[in-house]
């Protein structure tokens, strides 16, 4: 069996874009639709506030179809500290939803 490669992107592309992303979501949030936390909250129960508080400071980003794309298909919750423009700290939670 022979491995086709499709794509190639760099890691630093990667970084990058996930930064710039991140930091355009924390800077332009888009409102919360309270009947879709009406629903997690019956869904979930006892457990809804610890979700809610794990989730606080999460911005999640959904990646496009293009295989191009640095982060490619990237349905993920991410929680980032950083300084001066390093990644100090990194949290994915992942989530499907294709």
């Amino acid at each position: 069996m022979r491995v086709e490669v499709q794509t190639q992107v760099t890691a630093k592309e990667v970084r990058e874009d996930l930064i710039r992303q991140i930091e355009q979501k924390k800077t332009n949030p888009k409102e919360k639709d309270p009947t879709f936390d009406k629903i997690w909250e019956m869904i979930m129960r006892d457990y809804y506030q610890d979700y809610v508080e794990r989730t606080k400071d999460e911005v999640v980003l959904n990646g496009p179809d293009n295989i191009n794309s640095p982060l490619y298909r990237n349905d993920v919750g991410y929680k980032i500290e950083m300084d001066n423009g390093k990644i100090k700290m990194l949290t994915a939670h992942y989530y499907l939803s294709k």
